[in-house]
């Protein structure tokens, strides 16, 4: 597990932190039906994580391992870059 999966499970099990994340800043974890496909322009996909209040989205960037790669990921079942 990374530290972005841990910090999406504390917002998705933590009601209270859901609940200021959206009121705040329109991050709403449970609205992010927002597309598919997305990449940078080095090809790393990118993943929504949250819906926005206005109608955007926010998404799961890439991170650089410490020798300077793409980290890969696992999520549902399936290998995604990062």
């Amino acid at each position: 597990m990374t530290s972005s999966d841990d910090l999406l499970y504390l917002i998705r099990t933590t009601p209270e932190v859901d609940l200021l994340l959206r009121s705040s800043f329109g991050f709403d974890i449970h609205r992010k039906h927002y597309g598919e496909g997305f990449r940078l322009a080095s090809g790393v996909p990118l993943e929504v994580i949250a819906g926005e209040s206005a109608g955007g989205a926010y998404f799961l960037c890439a991170e650089r391992s410490p020798a300077g790669g793409v980290r890969e990921l696992r999520r549902g079942g399936r290998s995604a870059r990062r």
